[in-house]
């Protein structure tokens, strides 16, 4: 195999970006829309890769969703609370 094009990063004990063994999966909604929502979503992502043997994945959602085709569509529930859902 070939030198890897960068270094891999250990993101936690079992979660290594860039290991050259598995991609790394970003998931998770667009905006966060509610708590409860976001707790949801979250559990059933978890299901998912759990059943698929994923190791390297980050759950991700936006707590300002800014590049919104329209001015006045929702954005999300903004930075002080949607960083306290996502901490949770």
């Amino acid at each position: 195999m070939s030198d890897p094009i960068v270094e891999p990063l250990e993101i936690t004990d079992s979660v290594t970006l860039g290991d050259g063994e598995q991609p790394m999966f970003l998931l998770g909604p667009c905006v966060i829309e509610s708590e409860e929502f976001v707790r949801d979503t979250a559990e059933k992502i978890a299901e998912i890769v759990r059943e698929a043997g994923v190791k390297n994945f980050v759950f991700k959602a936006s707590y300002d969703k800014a590049n919104r085709s329209s001015a006045s569509s929702f954005r999300g529930m903004g930075c002080r609370k949607g960083c306290e859902i996502l901490a949770d």
